[in-house]
């Protein structure tokens, strides 16, 4: 890799935001996951601390689609190949099993870990398409 991207990585950062807006939603999995993760959304109290977590969050996910970034464009090919790597290589065999682990030791339930590993699988995913599209 010559160059790093830092537009693309900039975009994958915000992609994980907009999914997980989307994948969070009530409508789709929020509710399960707050149930899931002991978390009543209707107390003030869940509330708090929300701009520390999303400057974290955004953080955390920065510096994810970065190391991302390198690994994917040194296996970059075909779109097929993309995603295989993002998706099955990263995200379900490394960071969706290590949500899994960590659940596990955390007494998480399985849907717990489903919907959060499921949330890294196509987070990665769309890395890698961001990747994709602006190499």
């Amino acid at each position: 890799m010559e160059s790093i991207n830092w537009f693309a990585i900039l975009l994958a950062t915000l992609s994980s935001f907009v999914l997980g807006f989307i994948w969070y939603n009530p409508k789709v999995f929020g509710t399960a996951w707050a149930k899931a993760a002991g978390i009543d959304m209707e107390d003030p109290e869940a509330r708090k601390g929300m701009g520390k977590i999303f400057g974290m969050a955004f953080l955390f996910a920065f510096i994810m689609a970065t190391f991302a970034s390198y690994f994917l464009y040194n296996h970059m090919g075909s779109l097929e190949e993309v995603l295989r790597v993002s998706g099955l290589y990263l995200g379900f065999g490394i960071v969706a099993m290590n949500t899994g682990v960590t659940g596990m030791y955390e007494r998480k339930s399985l849907v717990y870990i489903l919907i959060n590993g499921g949330y890294q699988i196509v987070s990665l995913m769309i890395f890698g398409l961001i990747f994709y599209a602006m190499s």
